[in-house]
């Protein structure tokens, strides 16, 4: 291009030339001659055909210049199009990158939040962790003060059964007065027989025998007090025994809620370790991600390297293109100034054509056919200059509209561009924000669930020692009550004992004293270890000592009878079957407790294998297994119970094995053995253990209840009315006291059971507890016998005493 215009230049320049030699020859010298004239017209035509030559090869060379500047624009155009296609990539790629740049950004944000969220999740699990071994540690003290708490009550229990071995021997000492009521009743008809002998003499004392009735109601109402003072401590065993059933469900309670508690606890670490496993499959999956983006930012790298030199070249070939373009705008300066030569070239023309028609007016003749061949090639060159003016004026026209729409379009791509680049940032920000609103809305709502867990475990950590802090405190202060109302009535059964024992000692000496004065033949009185007989000398029988006698006996008979009613009234009141239903809560208890220890075994396996280093799932499973049938064999046990129809029959058992011969129990211990090894073997039903107790259990058969002897009272008027209680009792076989065994001697745990339940000791005979806790007057010497009081002989009375009014008050009277 630039040799192009350098030659048109040069053409130009000879052109003007030309122009100019020829403008100076024309310039008229003056006249010559027609030789002259036609040697320069000659020249003329020479010159003009050498212009129209040059002209023609000028335009031919502003033809071929217009045509490679056409080539050059459509060159132009099209670098400037591929340059605008690489901008808008090299944008693109920017606009990629970038996004790049903050998706990586983003991800390394999210790794951040991720390890943090980790972190803090491996925090709180290992303070969760920390809580869970305090509540353990917790739930074992408590589990500690729960043995204790019944070991108490255990002492309870055989405080109250002693009480109630106490209050048998009041029973079977009622007994015995009742039965020396009866002979005291046989020897007053003796003595009414001998009173109508003697009704005389009884007239002379009546005055005696109403201060010995006043004195005899006395003690009636003192029989009263002391029979209602019995009915209380009766109501108040009564209470007591309920008390003891309602402490019972509260333990059994206790157990269920520490069930409970121990399940949810397993629950909440099936959680925590589902929850770690979801964190580490989570961080695997990061880790992938990771890796794939790394590839992915390495490939992206290796693309952006590639756009780089792209670029690179791009910027290479702009600079070509911005060199190009300016030696097109350079050229188009050249035209321009060209069209400028030609305007003046056309004015010079002009002024030749008005030269050469001047000269053809002169030379009109001569050079008509060169004047009209000059007009032809003036008219040609006029049409071809006006031609050629008109194809530049159109190709200027045409490249000022083909720029002003490059320009267009170029502003519209840009704008188009700006617009793109707008919104995809508007896409990225609006992406960015509910991205990140999102993921604040997730670790919120993560938060605020972990938070939540939290809580409520804390608050039923707290509610369970609240509950178990309560139920120690209302166990404690139950078995305060209980204590002090047993020893209370301890208190007032020795009370009692201590007044019958001295009413019981003045009974006897007045029968002593009546007999010895009345009876001709000694009277033997039996001792507390043996009976003795030994023969006073007769004495003078009192008719006034007689008499109290007769009264004191009457009174004492009329005491005793309604004391009788009494007991038949309260024992119409009594549960006949409460027995019965006392051995059938005993033998659910023990039952109940058979599958607590079952359960414990289970809860034991579990912890061992959740704290061992290797998991085992299918272990854990078994174990959790095995505690669910546990628990629906218990549910189901319970509806049964429930509905009146319970499966299991123990009491019936227990009652036909305590029913059963020794030779039976014989027979039945070997099978009852070779069961428990069978049970121990598979430990399969918790409910064959409970049977193998009362398999192995000690017949009760043997026990006898005690019995008085009647060989003294049937021979001796007053016989039995000083028969100690154990004098005429049969001697009974020991019983075994061997624990029985249960499945709780496996687990290594403390129950209750293990010591003997309430129902088996009630079996035991009363009178291997007899001397326990319990205050009995001290027996006397055996040589000696007992003797009459001295004022009931005949000497401490006067004999000639006159009867009289007396005030009961006055008459034994205390000091």
């Amino acid at each position: 291009m630039k040799q192009q215009i350098s030659n048109s230049m040069k053409g130009n320049d000879d052109l003007k030339k030309i122009i100019e030699e020829v403008v100076e020859r024309r310039v008229p010298a003056g006249p010559n001659s027609e030789e002259v004239q036609d040697a320069k017209t000659l020249e003329l035509q020479a010159k003009i055909t050498e212009i129209e030559q040059r002209l023609y090869f000028e335009q031919t060379k502003v033809e071929n210049e217009v045509a490679e500047r056409r080539m050059a624009e459509d060159l132009a155009a099209e670098l400037m199009r591929k340059l605008q296609a690489a901008e808008t990539r090299v944008e693109v790629e920017i606009i990629n990158r970038s996004v790049f740049d903050q998706r990586v950004a983003d991800l390394e944000e999210r790794l951040r939040t991720a390890e943090e969220l980790s972190e803090q999740s491996v925090l709180v699990r290992r303070a969760a962790e920390d809580k869970l071994t305090e509540a353990r540690i917790q739930h074992e003290t408590a589990a500690e003060e729960v043995v204790r708490l019944r070991e108490i009550i255990e002492q309870r229990d055989h405080k109250l059964r002693s009480v109630e071995q106490a209050n048998s021997k009041t029973a079977m000492r009622i007994t015995l007065l009742e039965a020396a009521q009866n002979n005291a009743a046989q020897s007053q008809t003796e003595a009414i027989s001998k009173c109508k002998v003697m009704e005389a003499e009884l007239k002379d004392v009546r005055q005696d025998n109403h201060h010995w009735r006043a004195e005899a109601e006395r003690y009636d109402e003192s029989a009263r007090q002391k029979g209602a003072e019995l009915a209380r401590a009766l109501e108040e065993n009564q209470h007591m025994h309920k008390s003891l059933t309602t402490l019972t469900t509260q333990l059994e309670e206790n157990e269920r809620m520490r069930e409970s508690w121990r399940g949810k606890f397993i629950s909440l670490q099936e959680d925590m370790g589902r929850a770690a496993r979801e964190i580490a499959e989570e961080n695997a999956r990061r880790i992938k991600k990771d890796q794939a983006m790394l590839a992915r930012q390495e490939v992206l790298d290796a693309r952006l390297q590639a756009e780089a030199k792209t670029r690179e070249r791009l910027e290479v070939e702009m600079e070509r293109l911005q060199s190009n373009e300016r030696a097109g705008m350079r050229a188009t300066n050249e035209c321009a100034r060209l069209e400028g030569l030609i305007g003046e070239l056309k004015t010079e023309n002009h002024k030749l054509e008005q030269k050469a028609a001047r000269y053809q007016r002169e030379f009109e003749e001569a050079r008509e056919s060169g004047a009209s061949e000059v007009k032809r090639t003036r008219m040609a060159l006029q049409t071809e200059i006006d031609s050629a003016n008109n194809q530049v004026n159109f190709i200027r026209e045409e490249l000022e509209e083909q720029n002003s729409k490059l320009r267009a379009e170029l502003d519209h791509v840009r704008l188009e561009a700006d617009t793109a680049k707008a919104q995809s940032e508007m896409l990225l920000e609006e992406a960015e924000n509910s991205k990140t609103i999102e993921l604040d809305e997730l670790r919120a709502k993560h938060l605020n669930e972990l938070d939540d867990l939290q809580t409520r475990y804390e608050r039923r950590v707290n509610n369970a020692q609240e509950d178990a802090h309560k139920t120690e405190q209302h166990l404690l202060e139950r078995l305060s009550l209980s204590a002090s109302k047993t020893e209370h009535l301890q208190d007032r059964i020795l009370h009692l004992e201590d007044k019958l024992e001295i009413a019981k000692q003045a009974a006897a000496a007045a029968a002593q004293a009546a007999k010895s004065a009345g009876a001709e033949v000694p009277v033997a009185v039996p001792q507390v270890k043996h009976a003795s007989r030994n023969l006073d000398p007769p004495e003078k029988i009192s008719p006034q000592a007689l008499r109290e006698s007769i009264m004191v006996l009457q009174e004492q008979l009329q005491a005793r009878e309604q004391r009788i009613e009494e007991l038949e009234h309260s024992l119409s009141k009594a549960d006949p079957d409460a027995a019965s239903k006392i051995t059938k809560r005993d033998d659910e208890i023990s039952w109940l407790r058979e599958l607590l220890a079952v359960r414990h075994e289970n809860l034991q396996d579990i912890i061992a294998a959740l704290q061992s280093d290797r998991f085992d799932r299918d272990a854990v499973k078994d174990a959790a297994i095995r505690l669910k049938a546990n628990l629906q064999m218990e549910e189901q046990e319970r509806e049964r119970a429930m509905n009146g129809g319970s499966a299991i029959n123990l009491p019936n058992i227990a009652q036909t094995i305590q029913n059963a011969t020794p030779r039976v129990a014989q027979t039945i211990g070997p099978i009852a053995a070779a069961w428990g090894n069978w049970r121990k073997g598979n430990r399969s039903s918790p409910s064959l253990s409970s049977f193998t107790n009362v398999l192995n259990s000690p017949v009760a058969g043997r026990n006898a209840t005690p019995s008085r002897s009647n060989s003294n009272a049937q021979n001796s008027l007053l016989g039995g009315l000083m028969t100690p209680p154990a004098s005429g009792l049969r001697q009974t076989p020991p019983v075994d006291n061997r624990p029985q065994p249960t499945a709780f001697a496996s687990t290594g745990r403390r129950f209750p059971s293990q010591n003997g339940g309430p129902g088996r000791s009630r079996g035991i005979s009363n009178t291997s507890h007899r001397s326990e806790r319990v205050t009995t007057p001290p027996p006397r010497e055996p040589e000696e016998e007992p003797m009459t009081p001295p004022m009931m002989r005949t000497s401490g009375y006067d004999s000639d005493a006159q009867p009289g009014d007396f005030d009961d008050n006055d008459f034994f009277e205390e000091d």
